[in-house]
């Protein structure tokens, strides 16, 4: 049976990581990436916990003066078997981020020549929840993937946009990145609150 260090064992050999985690790149930019890349399992940071893997790269971007500056970038990625993940997980994985930037803020590092992205990956999300409304409000640097196991194909893992989760009319909460469902606003109005419920019917319609 598939356990979480196959997906990890799987992840931490770089042709695997820079086809799976990476996504494209132009080629300048992957290789210049791929030459300085390192990529560590079971990373011990006290008692944050332990990262299942962090990789660390150099690339290039462009500053605040629009000059070609080094960018030094840290993944750090959280692998889930279940397919409910959730807050916890996510917290987790944001307690990592903050282990991190405090380390870089210990050491005096710049952190605006860092660059943290948190990465997760698991077989599916919990969609009993709010959950899912979250990672909408979530920043560019989480990531999210879903991966499949099976014995014929092996390990398959895809990413996922963290944006797009609606309700549906019947309550089912499903990712639509196409179609806008209508929201239906009602206000029950009182004598005393009457002046703010216009206002606010005013300010929605605008």
């Amino acid at each position: 049976m598939f356990q979480e260090k196959d997906i990890e064992q799987f992840l931490i050999k770089p042709e695997n990581y820079r086809k799976h985690i990476w996504g494209a790149f132009d080629d300048e930019e992957e290789k210049e990436r791929t030459e300085t890349l390192k990529i560590y399992n079971q990373v011990s940071i006290g008692n944050y916990g332990v990262i299942d893997i962090l990789a660390l790269s150099t690339g290039t971007d462009l500053g605040y003066d629009d000059k070609i500056v080094k960018q030094y970038h840290i993944d750090i990625l959280e692998i889930k078997m279940t397919d409910k993940v959730s807050y916890q997980e996510l917290g987790q994985l944001c307690r990592y981020m903050t282990a991190m930037e405090n380390y870089l803020e210990e050491k005096k590092y710049p952190l605006s020549k860092y660059r943290i992205k948190e990465h997760l990956i698991c077989r599916g999300l919990d969609k009993r929840t709010d959950f899912t409304f979250l990672l909408n409000c979530l920043d560019s640097n989480v990531y999210l993937y879903i991966f499949d196991i099976t014995l014929e194909k092996g390990i398959k893992i895809s990413s996922e946009a963290t944006a797009g989760w609606i309700k549906t009319e019947e309550g089912e909460i499903v990712k639509n990145l196409d179609k806008i469902i209508p929201v239906c606003f009602s206000f029950k109005e009182t004598k005393k609150k009457k002046g703010i419920i216009e206002e606010a019917k005013q300010i929605i319609k605008e």
